[in-house]
């Protein structure tokens, strides 16, 4: 019997301005999550196995009226593959 979500993977994630006490809870090993951006908000949890890599505490810094990355944003070729972190 499976109990919860088997598998998660997160990457290229920006997590932002969020009031939950944990904006991301991964247990087990089974459980990823890469290059990822937290602003404003608490740090992920990663137990009992669960890999994290790549995660980075930097202001987006967005376009004006827009989730577009800035040119000066520090997220920009830090995803995966060295594409930006947040929308594509």
């Amino acid at each position: 019997r499976t109990n919860g979500i088997v598998y998660v993977t997160v990457k290229n994630s920006i997590f932002q301005s969020s009031k939950a006490k944990t904006p991301v809870k991964l247990t087990g090993f089974k459980h990823k999550i890469f290059n990822c951006n937290f602003w404003e908000c608490a740090d992920p949890v990663v137990e009992k196995g669960a890999i994290s890599s790549g995660m980075m505490f930097e202001n987006p810094r967005f376009e004006k009226k827009s989730y577009q990355l800035s040119p000066k944003s520090k997220l920009k070729g830090k995803g995966e593959n060295g594409s930006n972190i947040g929308l594509k």
